[in-house]
């Protein structure tokens, strides 16, 4: 941690940084950064990372998650979904600003999309051992029934699947479970999914983290 912390204070003796652009407050590193910055009155933006639960009962988990962070100075997120949530947890309008999505607008708002072959994407992202729940072995024997469940019911069907794994070295790979069930299918380590959203047919996708 005084590694960390010594290698930031080296970049902001070195850059002159206008703004400090985060996606989390739970992680050291950007806490490190947040602190730094907050020091020298440079300002924080806090980038929504991905799609949560916005339910009543999800409230206590996302405070703890930094969902809706403590300390930037402006909230930046997707779209109306997420801003009337954290509204709704009384968090200050004036500190909340839509952008929409800097990774998935240039897939999703590209108009005239037409499929180029007919196949099925399932983006599959495996339980983490970076949480209790996914640490839980009910957690991946879910998971695992999920992966079968489509592979049948596709290969049941006579469908085409390409199956996209999360890029993080620690992803499961599924892919001898995958080729019992049918050796047809293909299963995806690597590789950027925007092209495969593009050209398919229909996307499915598990998070059981």
């Amino acid at each position: 941690a005084i590694q960390e912390i010594e290698l930031t204070k080296k970049l902001f003796e070195i850059y002159e940084f206008n703004s400090i652009l985060i996606w989390t407050e739970s992680n050291s590193n950007h806490l490190i950064a947040i602190k730094l910055a907050k020091k020298q009155n440079i300002p924080v933006y806090f980038l929504q990372h991905g799609m949560y639960n916005d339910s009543a009962e999800s409230v206590s988990s996302n405070k703890f998650g930094k969902v809706i962070p403590q300390y930037a100075d402006k909230f930046l997120v997707w779209g109306n979904k997420l801003k009337e949530y954290a509204l709704s947890n009384n968090y200050p309008e004036n500190k909340l600003e839509i952008i929409g999505s800097p990774f998935h607008d240039s897939t999703f708002l590209t108009k005239n999309i037409i499929p180029k072959n007919k196949f099925i994407l399932f983006a599959a992202s495996s339980p983490t051992h970076r949480s209790l729940r996914g640490m839980a072995v009910g957690t991946m024997e879910k998971y695992l029934e999920s992966i079968k469940n489509v592979c049948k019911i596709s290969s049941k069907l006579g469908v085409d699947l390409i199956i996209k794994l999360h890029p993080q070295p620690d992803d499961f790979d599924v892919t001898n479970i995958v080729k019992k069930i049918d050796s047809k299918i293909t299963v995806l380590k690597s590789g950027d999914i925007t092209s495969l959203i593009k050209s398919c047919d229909a996307v499915s996708y598990t998070h059981l983290r």
